[in-house]
Formats: C-alpha cells, sequence, structure tokens
C-alpha cells in the first residue's frame, strides 16, 4: 500500500462464523497487529460476543481495533450460493469497498473483492468452487444441456474474477494448501497461525490432549470418535496408563447432543 502509515484503511473479515475458535484468533491477532499502523477494522458476527471478549480470551490489545458487524453472512458468497450473482456483487461492495486492503479470514468462498489489495488467510476450503457445487444441486440436472454448459461457462469466469481479486494467498498448513488446489484450482503459501512458543516446563504425565469444538457436522467434525478409538488401539500395545483429555466447546443444541 503506497499510503502513509495510519492514513490506509484495512479490513479483517473473520468469515469463521459467530462462536469463538481458533479462526477467530487468527483474525484478531492480525488486526492487533496491523492497528499499531492502520486502522483496522474487525469485521465478523458480533451477536453472541463483544471486542473487550475477544481482548480477554485471547490476550491481545485491541484498543485500536474497530468492530464492524456483518451477521448472517456465512453462507451467502458461493456460486451459484444462496444470492443471486448480482446480489452477491452487491454485498461484495459492502463489504471490501471502504478498505484499502481487505483480509478474509475464514474456511468459506470469500467475498469478491473491491479493495486496490485483497489477501486470503483460509484454515480449510470448506466450499468448493462453483462449478463443483453444481453437481450436489437436483435442479441442475433438470436443465438442458446448452443451459448447463452456459451456466458452467458464467459461473467459472465469474470464479477466476472473485480470486482474482485477491493478490495473494494464504493456508495455514500444507494440508490445507493441498486442499486449496484440489477444491479451488489455486496454489497457496503456507504461513502458520500465531502460538505460544514457549511452555511453562511443568512435570510430564501420561495424558493426551486434544483441543477442539465438539460438533460432528463433516468435514468440520474434529474427529473425536477416530480418536478414542486410536486410544483404544494404543492401550492395547503398552504396559502403563493413558487419559485422554478432550477439551472443547459446545454452542447449540447439536453440539451437546453430539458431545453426550
Amino acid at each position: 500500500m503506497r499510503k502513509e502509515a495510519g492514513s490506509a484503511r484495512i479490513g479483517v473479515f473473520d468469515h469463521t462464523g459467530a462462536s469463538l475458535g481458533g479462526g477467530t484468533l487468527v483474525a484478531a491477532h492480525l488486526a492487533a497487529l496491523l492497528s499499531r499502523f492502520y486502522s483496522v477494522d474487525l469485521i465478523r458476527d458480533w451477536s453472541n460476543v463483544s471486542l473487550e471478549d475477544l481482548s480477554s480470551s485471547f490476550s491481545l490489545d485491541l484498543a485500536n481495533v474497530h468492530s464492524r458487524s456483518c451477521d448472517s453472512m456465512w453462507e451467502s458468497f458461493g456460486v451459484p450460493g444462496q444470492y443471486s450473482l448480482r446480489r452477491q456483487l452487491q454485498r461484495s461492495h459492502e463489504l471490501t469497498s471502504p478498505y484499502d486492503l481487505f483480509i478474509c479470514a475464514g474456511h468459506w468462498v470469500p467475498p469478491f473483492c473491491y479493495a486496490p489489495h485483497g489477501l486470503i488467510y483460509c484454515h480449510f476450503p470448506i466450499d468448493l468452487d462453483g462449478t463443483q457445487e453444481l453437481a450436489n444441486d437436483a435442479r441442475w440436472a433438470q436443465r438442458n444441456g446448452l443451459d448447463r454448459w452456459l451456466r458452467t461457462e458464467a459461473y467459472h469466469l465469474a470464479w477466476q474474477a472473485r480470486l482474482n481479486g485477491y493478490e495473494v494467498i494464504l493456508a495455514n498448513s500444507g494440508f490445507t494448501a493441498g486442499w486449496i488446489r484440489r477444491r479451488w484450482g489455486v496454489r497457496s503459501e503456507v504461513v502458520y497461525p500465531p502460538v505460544e512458543l514457549e511452555a511453562q516446563r511443568t512435570e510430564k504425565r501420561n495424558r493426551i490432549v486434544s483441543i477442539g469444538r465438539f460438533f460432528g457436522i463433516e468435514p468440520r467434525c474434529k474427529g473425536h470418535l477416530a480418536q478414542v478409538a486410536a486410544l483404544r488401539q494404543f492401550l492395547s500395545r503398552v504396559p502403563d496408563r493413558w487419559e485422554l483429555w478432550m477439551i472443547g466447546s459446545c454452542y447449540c443444541e447439536k453440539d451437546r447432543a453430539y458431545l453426550s
């Protein structure tokens, strides 16, 4: 960005949902760092939490970060998606155009970027590109061949235009980068999420700790049942007693039903 420090405006879009998790930590960490030099908005669904909650939960200084609400838009940026392409473009323009740099940090298909500069930080590409999603739409099979071909070409062009709006695409791991290549058809650079590099020294125990939200929705589930099965196999091969601790949150009745 050519603007002097402090004059540029940056929007960091936490495109992960209303609840708190690792994805929100990444977005909040980016916002905290960038707010030292620029005017920064942290954009997300604020219906359940506040900036103060994020600051306290993640031990981050968010005093210079501004909150901007973006409610009920988590499924609206896909193609063909929940909304028409025209509506997607309109909503994308409203969301991204106020900024010199727009950062989309999330799982889902990003909005079209109308900012001069755009960056994607992908935790995992849950959504396929539009042309792949169409195969799962029952209405698609009812269209004639010419109609399907024309729409496929249109969706393909829209997908290319969407990703071309972002100069940089980052993945949180090599695993995620591989899936971005498969599902979105583009390469990405791996930048690992922020973690504490120094842990307090303490007495070691035969304990395995797994941290992840309790929800059984594929493909986002954390594999708790697989971990339990793996623990059983592990215990059958070792003489010592081991414990598996699963630590996570439940944000709805489905989560609690899955945990029970």
